[in-house]
């Protein structure tokens, strides 16, 4: 009887450390992940500060990018 009680608490234990072993992958792969998603917000962030400036020193909203302003009938 105390054979089988050990062989259920070994096979316990084992599956045990499979998952933990499989948790702490996906734990790594989450932290890349945000790692990642860090990186790429950053790469946004930057993107709209440019497009902001860019805003700023764009010609008036109802004016061409050569400087000339939209006449109403055209």
């Amino acid at each position: 009887m105390i054979a089988i009680w050990k062989w259920v608490f070994d096979a316990l234990k084992e599956e045990r450390d499979h998952y933990q072993k499989k948790c702490e992958k996906q734990e790594h792969e989450v932290d890349r992940l945000k790692n990642q998603n860090l990186k790429l917000q950053r790469k946004v962030d930057q993107q709209q500060i440019l497009i902001n400036e860019y805003v700023k020193k764009a010609p008036a909203k109802d004016a061409f990018f050569d400087g000339k302003e939209k006449k109403n009938g055209s």
